[in-house]
């Protein structure tokens, strides 16, 4: 098309103009007319295109458990030998613990641990090592599974990790040997174990202190000295200032004359306050439910917010979530690291190199069949070099107007002109 328009040009000149200079017009002309007249020129245009983009805010809190808990104390200074298991949930007046005058309670309960650690491992062989005929395969699968796992974990140099398996391997292993008849004896040694739990509980002998319950509840063998000061009661009432002179508080003393030997948690609905900036606080809702993760405990929760504390004027206030969820294997410890998940936006992302204001309104322009067309966008949220937008509403009556999801966004076009009907081939 370019030669067949140079032609021509070339035609013309030689009629009305004089021989020399021919050629240069003739380019002149053409280069002109491409340009300018066609907008055929070698025009390069950047674009990407607008994906569905999910952005979290998480915050990092520390926070504080309140739970209605009462310690349970002795007058007898030795062991604590207790009758049912750490955190169990007991009816009124089960006998908890017998505390005898003499031993130690710490070194009774490292022992009773190693016990009941190996029983719940040879437990969990047998009821793996139960025979059936996919038995014997699926044991295979998972010794092979686990070492993988295991060797992962060793590359990475996660030795933690790597203790948590090997139990879960002399699981695999118990029971393959149980099916292939090289270990029939896993009961016997359950059985062995067991009478050694009960043995330790029965080595000790003589006078003893029986403690019992008064009212329903969970049982815990530990207490922090923190039980009174952090106060159930207070929830309600709880301020920022509050919380911050709780905080402040040293663990109580021993009370002369009386030794705790454990607590009573007399409610499953438990408290996590969290200091905030009123920023935070502001963002947030009562009764809402939030996603809370507590990465030392390998822990998620959604929890309720059961009140935000915050008076006008405040630079800070806390947030009070809930849970009726007592999570198996928690550490209950009194100060908690946490991940908030303060809101979740997704919408069409959007680089902020690409938005136009058009009339006052904020858009960006897309290449639709080789044409510049304007759209609108509704700003959600902003990232570092980019914008996330509204997705476009199909029930708006003009939501034809806006930036649709797989629309191509024009970044940048090489000579900078960039307006809406202009073609682009």
């Amino acid at each position: 098309m370019k030669q067949r328009i140079k032609r021509k040009l070339k035609r013309y000149a030689a009629k009305y103009l004089p021989t020399a200079g021919i050629t240069l017009l003739a380019i002149i002309l053409t280069v002109y007319t491409l340009n300018i007249c066609l907008d055929l020129s070698a025009v390069k245009v950047l674009t990407t295109p607008a994906l569905e983009s999910t952005e979290y805010e998480i915050a990092g809190l520390t926070g504080y458990i309140f739970r209605d808990e009462e310690v349970l104390y002795s007058q007898n200074p030795g062991a604590a030998v207790y009758r049912v298991g750490d955190g169990e949930m007991v009816v009124v007046d089960t006998e908890l613990a017998r505390v005898y005058t003499y031993g130690n309670t710490a070194d009774y309960l490292a022992e009773r641990v190693k016990l009941e650690h190996r029983i719940n491992l040879l437990s969990r062989s047998i009821e793996a090592g139960r025979q059936n005929a996919a038995a014997a395969a699926e044991t295979k699968s998972r010794l092979r599974s686990v070492y993988n796992r295991i060797m992962e974990s060793l590359s990475g140099g996660d030795l933690s990790g790597v203790a948590a398996l090997s139990d879960e391997m002399l699981v695999y292993l118990n029971a393959f040997g149980k099916l292939s008849g090289k270990n029939n004896d896993l009961k016997g040694e359950l059985d062995s174990l067991k009478n050694q739990l009960s043995e330790l509980a029965n080595s000790y002998s003589g006078e003893h202190e029986s403690i019992k319950n008064s009212r329903s509840g969970y049982f815990f063998y530990t207490c922090d000295g923190l039980e009174d000061v952090f106060d159930y009661g207070l929830i309600d009432t709880l301020t920022a200032a509050g919380l911050d002179a709780l905080v402040s508080e040293a663990p109580k003393d021993k009370i002369p004359g009386k030794y705790a030997v454990g607590k009573m948690i007399y409610n499953y609905i438990w408290y996590l306050a969290v200091p905030a900036d009123a920023c935070l606080c502001r963002k947030l809702h009562d009764a809402a439910e939030y996603k809370v993760t507590f990465p030392a405990e390998n822990l998620e929760l959604q929890m309720t917010l059961h009140r935000i504390s915050l008076s006008e004027g405040d630079e800070s206030g806390i947030l009070i979530f809930s849970s009726g969820i007592m999570p198996q294997g928690f550490s209950w410890s009194r100060v908690q690291q946490i991940e908030l998940l303060v809101s979740e936006i997704t919408g069409l992302r959007v680089p902020d190199a690409a938005v136009r204001e058009e009339k006052g309104i904020k858009g960006v322009y897309i290449l639709s069949s080789s044409q510049v067309v304007f759209r609108r966008i509704k700003i959600i949220y902003e990232g570092e070099g980019y914008y996330v937008v509204a997705p476009r509403d199909p029930e708006a009556e003009n939501y034809k107007e806006y930036l649709d999801s797989g629309d191509q966004i024009i970044i940048s076009v090489s000579d900078g002109e960039l307006y809406s009907g202009r073609i682009i081939n």
